[in-house]
């Protein structure tokens, strides 16, 4: 008997109550975090590719939601609970007490300053569960450059921020760090407990949102826009100092900074910070992060991103810029710099310096570049990015580990391979297709009809996607939507045996011997076994898949119209 696997995705139980089926075999994870951490970047693409596991039922946890989060958690296809109604308490307080009947095996929570992370010891204890601990950045370095609060002997006995954050790992059952920064900074402070064994990196991906966004660019304005975003209290941190006197040193009034601020930054205070540096003020623009479409709009008006921080756990905004093909150049003090030095292409981007005129003489040269090339650069830039981090990858191995740290349903996860299908939905998919005896092969030729699923799906993958856009086809073949990714293995798992035009000439293409098809052949989906150990390399790009597909030997070009209608597709 197969073990049934329940295939993305989970409703809304807020939205529809009682829709949300409870399965004992899956794992409960909830993630905690405050309103502003619960619209981080970071943490929308982490929940998105948990929520998309058909082995995890995933839980949000805020304070009080707002609508707009309430809104979010719709899209993301999870379920988003509030804290206890407890008078008196301030927000963050009360993201200690989950509601009873929350079902917690795993806590995952967003440790960040002195008030975001301790909750977790409160859970721990009353839920039982095991503790996951996510840091994002590096206390002691960002004290180095921020401004000094007057001391008193109240706060001189208290522990520093890092120091607390350590506890706080060093009392967790797992450590998730963003980036190589902060990873490398954690494992080395957890050294003397033992628990620097405990730390896992994670490398955020693409954001699949902002791929396509900026379209075909003609030609280059009078105008160059240089995008840098900071807030007023990492001013110094973010260098916003050292992009202002780079500006200033190229003694060009078409050269214009965009600076994008915090929602509760004061404009005017901070205005004045930037013109006491000389700049011009007719060369400065601020803007205030707001609208869901505020980024993608951005990014298709700036010419270059710059983020010359002084020290910075990673730098989403400059991951924003890559994904959307915006050149870039990043301090090689963040961890965003760390990994583009590990990039083939990536060391260009990156300026391991503070002195202003290394940026301005970098900003320039960028300038100088043909619009042409500055594009292939950065699609250069971003394609090696895919290639190297893969959301889905990572948090698959996240998920596993997490398996292990519960025992009473890791026996479960043995028997559930990820992403394969129960054999009823494969026979109910099936008889929506229409059969054509007439095949060369005399099998069974395989055509949808219809997109009758009868599992409610929805794309990872946004509407901003342009008609046979060439992002599509670099795409990993892991990063593909699970609505195309089923019929590709549901057609190639049917066996062809007069041709072997089917999953084990494929495997044979991309480097699998006999007796390695031999043994996946034993399967129950050989055709996903054979696509998740080819996703490991370079070459497993949606492209290069549909090219194999067609090519001599295979010629399955049913399963290849399967990918090309997607890379069309300008329904998403």
């Amino acid at each position: 008997m197969t073990e049934p696997c329940v295939i993305y995705s989970l409703a809304f139980s807020i939205a529809f109550p009682g829709s949300l089926v409870q399965d004992p075999n899956k794992l409960n994870v909830t993630l905690a975090t405050d309103a502003e951490g619960w619209d981080k970047s970071v943490n929308e693409q982490f929940l998105l590719e948990l929520a998309q596991n058909p082995q995890v039922r995933v839980t949000g946890f805020v304070p009080k939601h707002t609508p707009k989060q309430k809104d979010h958690a719709r899209d993301l296809n999870i379920e988003l609970v509030d804290a206890k109604e407890i008078t008196g308490f301030p927000a963050v307080e009360l993201l200690a007490y989950p509601p009873d009947d929350l079902d917690i095996d795993i806590l995952i929570i967003h440790s960040y300053g002195r008030d975001l992370g301790r909750q977790a010891q409160i859970i721990k204890d009353k839920k039982k569960c095991q503790w996951v601990n996510v840091v994002h950045t590096v206390s002691e370095d960002l004290e180095k450059f921020s401004v000094k609060k007057s001391a008193d002997s109240a706060a001189n006995d208290q522990l520093t921020e890092h120091d607390l954050q350590t506890r706080l790992c060093e009392k967790s059952d797992l450590i998730i760090a963003i980036g190589p920064k902060v990873t490398e900074a954690y494992r080395a402070a957890l050294k003397y407990s033992g628990k620097d064994q405990s730390v896992i990196c994670l490398t955020p991906g693409i954001i699949e949102e902002f791929l396509g966004v900026r379209g075909e660019i003609k030609g280059s304005g009078e105008i160059f826009r240089v995008l840098l975003s900071a807030s007023s209290k990492y001013f110094l941190v973010k260098g916003c100092d050292i992009a202002t006197k780079a500006i200033n040193l190229l003694k060009d009034s078409s050269y214009h900074l965009i600076f994008v601020r915090q929602p509760k930054d004061n404009e005017d205070q901070l205005k004045k910070a930037f013109l006491d540096l000389g700049i011009n003020q007719h060369q400065l623009t601020f803007r205030s992060s707001g609208s869901k479409d505020f980024w993608p709009r951005l990014l298709c008006e700036v010419d270059l991103v710059i983020k010359p921080s002084r020290t910075e756990g990673f730098g989403i905004s400059g991951l924003r810029a890559i994904s959307a093909d915006v050149p870039v150049l990043v301090s090689g003090n963040c961890g965003l710099g760390m990994v583009l030095k590990s990039l083939p292409s990536g060391a260009q981007h990156v300026i391991d310096s503070e002195d202003p005129q290394d940026w301005a003489d970098a900003i320039k040269k960028v300038r100088a570049k043909a619009v042409q090339v500055r594009k292939a650069e950065s699609e250069q830039l971003r394609n090696d990015y895919m290639q190297q981090f893969n959301w889905k990858m990572q948090c698959n191995e996240i998920v596993k580990k997490m398996f292990s740290m519960n025992p009473h349903k890791s026996e479960y996860r043995k028997k559930a391979v990820e992403w394969q299908f129960d054999v009823a939905d494969t026979t109910r998919d099936l008889q929506s297709l229409q059969v054509n005896r007439d095949d060369v092969d005399g099998g069974p030729y395989y055509q949808y009809e219809t997109e009758k699923m009868s599992i409610q799906e929805t794309s990872q993958f946004p509407r901003t996607y342009k008609r046979g856009d060439i992002s599509r086809r670099n795409m990993g073949v892991s990063n593909l939507p699970l609505k195309e990714y089923r019929k590709v293995c549901i057609m190639l798992n049917t066996k062809r045996d007069l041709k072997f035009d089917d999953f084990r000439m494929l495997a044979e293409k991309v480097g699998f011997n006999r007796d390695e098809i031999r043994m996946i052949e034993q399967g129950e989906n050989p055709t996903d076994k054979v696509l998740q150990t080819w996703s490991s390399k370079r070459e497993a790009t949606v492209g290069n898949l549909i090219d194999l597909l067609t090519g001599e030997d295979l010629e399955r070009m049913d399963v290849a119209k399967v990918l090309e209608d997607w890379v069309n597709d300008t329904c998403h």
